[in-house]
């Protein structure tokens, strides 16, 4: 087991860029940018443009929805000071209870491989998810054993495309996913959850408005910007993300600074994933999150009347 599990190569290396990241989260000097979500971000971000424009640090931290909404949040909360600030960007399935991960403490296989590949990822968990986690190791050897007896049963055969998208050299060194720019992909787009199926997580609200008031007194600002959408999506699911919407201003009031539907797209501009932009249409979205992100700052600063 611990051979299969630790020495055997995974399938590919995309869990290795949380050491990346860390790195650059924990060596930016200055007042930073930090983004913080799932997926959306790694695939939809320019950084280097966010930090052109804003004349600051940026590290785009996204990688996972499925890690968990309590673990995303606390990756970076050691590594902040004060004049940072978050950008949380949460896929909206992490505001719902829905059968796929967890939301708050996500699902203990991907878990297992973050902190399997960067061991010092065990102090973001609480005690009790840390045993929780723990327990995925057998499921983990049984995806991994079933891959690696695929593999050899089609020796030779080249890597699947989203393998060959998703590794830790398809990151530039502001933690952006930039290998999936200007490939094509082959299959239609996926559906995606019906949100309106899942209740709202009463939990996460109140994750989000501890972390900014513990954030507060370290005099680090908290942002909230919708992820992309693609239209059709929003349409059917539009109700849902309303619901959502309501429930974090009354819970969490003046965190969200834009509206949902500023960030929704033609389907063209999604890649393989309903939260996934192709290489060209997150320049577009990073235009917008920079425009907003103007805007809060210059009003954050702003004195009272």
């Amino acid at each position: 087991m611990a051979v299969i599990l630790f020495v055997v190569p995974d399938g590919n290396d995309y869990a290795k860029v949380t050491i990346d990241k860390h790195e650059r989260l924990n060596s930016a000097q200055g007042s930073k940018v930090v983004f913080v979500g799932g997926s959306n971000l790694a695939y939809g971000l320019d950084s280097p443009s966010v930090e052109q424009a804003l004349g600051r640090p940026v590290v785009n931290m996204g990688m996972n929805a499925y890690l968990g909404a309590r673990f995303l949040l606390e990756e970076v909360a050691g590594a902040l000071k004060a004049g940072d600030t978050v950008v949380l960007s949460f896929e909206n399935e992490m505001f719902r209870v829905q059968s796929e991960f967890d939301a708050v403490d996500g699902r203990n296989t991907d878990i297992f491989m973050m902190v399997k590949t960067r061991p010092a990822s065990w102090r973001f968990l609480p005690s009790g998810s840390q045993r929780q986690v723990l327990t995925a190791a057998p499921e983990v050897l049984q995806l991994k054993t079933l891959r690696i007896l695929g593999d050899l049963a089609h020796w030779g055969r080249e890597p699947k495309l989203l393998d060959r998208i998703e590794m830790r050299e398809g990151f530039n060194a502001h933690g952006d996913l930039v290998s999936h720019v200007g490939v094509a992909w082959p299959e239609p787009l996926d559906a995606g959850t019906n949100l309106a199926a899942y209740p709202l997580d009463p939990r996460i609200p109140v994750l989000l408005r501890e972390f900014r008031t513990r954030l507060a007194t370290q005099q680090v600002q908290v942002f909230l910007l919708p992820p992309p959408l693609p239209r059709g999506y929003y349409k059917a699911q539009q109700t849902a993300v309303e619901a959502t919407k309501r429930e974090l201003d009354r819970s969490v009031p003046g965190l969200r600074i834009a509206e949902p539907e500023r960030y929704v797209f033609a389907e063209s501009c999604f890649f393989d994933d309903i939260h996934h932009l192709t290489g060209e249409c997150r320049i577009e979205r990073t235009q917008l999150v920079i425009e907003d992100l103007r805007a809060a700052l210059s009003a954050a600063t702003r004195p009272p009347p």
